[in-house]
């Protein structure tokens, strides 16, 4: 259970002096209950909240580290041997008893010539990001009985900057969104939302790759004509720069932000009752150049029922899927036409072989 005042935690009088309480997500269940729980690597739990101000939504990420916790059979108040997470890199299999290891230089004698063999140090190799999804993944925010966010798409960030150690050399780095897993933060991916997030927008918030987090804000547009609806803001946030999407980073406890807080109406513009559709890549540049980047997208939001399913009508299809399509019917009549012609010009030298072969007979 996590609890705070948003008044007093973010030093702001214009905000409720009121509790929030917020249940914590599942962590690890641990194999015994005479065992311990030992992490030194930080967790990152986010919550999205409402109180009972419409005019106020928390977004908290409490962030957790050097963890020891025990709960039951404590003994003169010392922990019992403790199960450790996967994030600290420990295996959970005990090391081989008495078991020892030497490793000693080898000299070999050849015609009064020695020759020394040294121990080699095993290579380490870096470890190499997940490839983005072959299918795209679905995301759903759901709030009062209703389904109002649904997301399908593979989601990629391209031409993240960092620096590494050797010096003052920078690189780039790309970071895929995964799959969330239903009832489980196996892949530490948690999606949640808020269908009311502020006047005529709804708000969709991935947590991802343990320290990483996605936000987009969907509006509708004001030109009040319609209730269609566009992707108004788009943020990236990475808490610390791991090793496995920032190899060699110089500071691995260095956080990156990249945004576009002010993206324009027709950018992934969706029509009341129906959805945005685009197969085709997607991209928006965001602050410090990084690339936001979708294929195989489809999405609908301000939606009023439970259904995750997209309508089959009032679909908004983007110009590039628009072009591939036409190119079918064209080709395909090229393709009818080029038989017609040659057929009729087989006919054409048939009958004139025809007409031939009679006079000669004549």
């Amino acid at each position: 259970m996590f609890l705070f005042v948003p008044r007093d935690a973010l030093n702001n009088t214009e905000f409720t002096n009121e509790t929030v309480v917020e249940d914590a997500p599942a962590f690890l269940e641990l194999s015994s209950p005479e065992t311990s729980f030992e992490c030194d690597s930080p967790q990152n739990f986010s919550y999205v909240t409402n109180t009972t101000d419409p005019n106020f939504t928390y977004i908290v990420t409490q962030v957790v580290s050097m963890l020891r916790v025990q709960a039951f059979n404590l003994e003169n108040s010392t922990f019992s041997q403790a199960e450790r997470c996967a994030q600290d890199g420990f295996s959970t299999e005990a090391p081989p008893a008495n078991e020892t290891t030497t490793v000693s230089n080898e000299t070999t004698t050849v015609s009064n010539e020695t020759t020394t063999v040294e121990p080699t140090t095993p290579t380490t190799l870096a470890p190499i990001p997940p490839a983005p999804p072959a299918e795209p993944n679905t995301y759903v925010v759901n709030s009062a009985n209703a389904t109002c966010i649904v997301l399908r798409a593979i989601i990629t960030f391209n031409n993240i900057t960092y620096e590494k150690r050797n010096g003052n050399e920078t690189t780039l780095a790309t970071v895929s969104v995964p799959i969330p897993l239903m009832n489980t933060t196996a892949n530490n991916t948690v999606v949640e939302g808020n269908c009311f997030y502020g006047n005529n927008e709804q708000l969709l918030n991935i947590t991802f790759n343990e320290n990483m987090n996605l936000l987009m804000v969907f509006s509708r547009l004001s030109d009040g004509t319609n209730n269609d609806y566009s992707v108004k803001q788009i943020q990236l946030t990475v808490r610390s720069l791991d090793s496995v999407y920032f190899p060699d980073a110089a500071n691995q406890t260095a956080s990156i932000t990249a945004a576009n807080m002010n993206i324009t109406s027709d950018f992934m513009k969706g029509q009341a009752s129906g959805s945005y559709k685009c197969d085709a890549k997607v991209t928006e540049t965001l602050s410090g150049g990084v690339i936001f980047e979708t294929t195989n997208l489809q999405y609908k939001a301000f939606n009023s029922d439970n259904s995750t399913d997209f309508p089959s009508d009032n679909i908004y299809e983007c110009s590039a899927d628009e072009k591939s399509n036409s190119i079918v019917p064209i080709v395909v009549g090229a393709s009818l036409a080029g038989l017609v012609v040659i057929v009729l010009i087989a006919y054409l030298i048939g009958r004139r072989r025809s007409r031939r072969t009679g006079y000669e007979s004549v």
